[in-house]
């Protein structure tokens, strides 16, 4: 971990997962998902995703938020402050681990890595929109309908993960029926707590 580009010259050897995970994404040379010039965090990714199926599964004032603009703010909501939360913990863990606080290049790489979360609300937010135009689908059925979409894209990590690391077959299925039964959870919480 100490050649010239790893992770180890700009933390040390005595670094936390999180900051690794956040200063491999900024490095050259290493196979990472990217969309556009942007890295992934699966990691972030999935935790985001599933605390915002959480918030939509529990919230209980869907019937104050009769405009779609209502909504929009329950979905970034939770996204802004997973962002806030991760920056301010891996900030916390680089102090920790590193005995100082991080340089300027640090700090961009520990906010690009933070800021992955507010990636999230983005699709839900376009089957927001998406579902808004169709005249039969109220309020509900977009919220449904978004919860439905994270499920899906629970079981689409698993699967991408599952290739990622080589599987085919029925193991690769499983690895995305994991994914699927993530979401699934978590809208059982949602019947079992809201049933109507």
């Amino acid at each position: 971990m100490s050649d010239a580009g790893s992770a180890g010259t700009v933390y040390g050897d005595r670094v936390s997962d999180n900051i690794e995970a956040a200063v491999s994404a900024a490095t050259p040379g290493e196979q990472r998902l990217r969309i556009g010039r942007f890295h992934v965090d699966v990691t972030s990714w999935v935790y985001c995703t599933v605390t915002l199926m959480s918030v939509l599964a529990v919230y209980d004032g869907w019937e104050e938020r009769k405009r779609y603009l209502g909504v929009v703010v329950i979905v970034v909501a939770p996204t802004v402050a997973l962002a806030l939360a991760h920056l301010f913990a891996t900030v916390l863990d680089f102090h920790v681990h590193r005995n100082r606080p991080p340089t300027g290049p640090e700090w961009r790489v520990l906010i690009a890595h933070a800021n992955q979360n507010l990636w999230v609300a983005g699709p839900p937010l376009v089957v927001l929109v998406i579902t808004g135009w169709i005249p039969t689908v109220d309020l509900a059925g977009s919220i449904r309908a978004m919860m439905w979409f994270l499920t899906l894209s629970l079981g689409f990590w698993g699967w991408f993960a599952g290739r990622r690391a080589g599987l085919s077959g029925w193991r690769l299925l499983m690895s995305a029926v994991a994914g699927l039964l993530v979401g699934l959870v978590v809208i059982g919480i949602q019947i079992a707590f809201k049933p109507h």
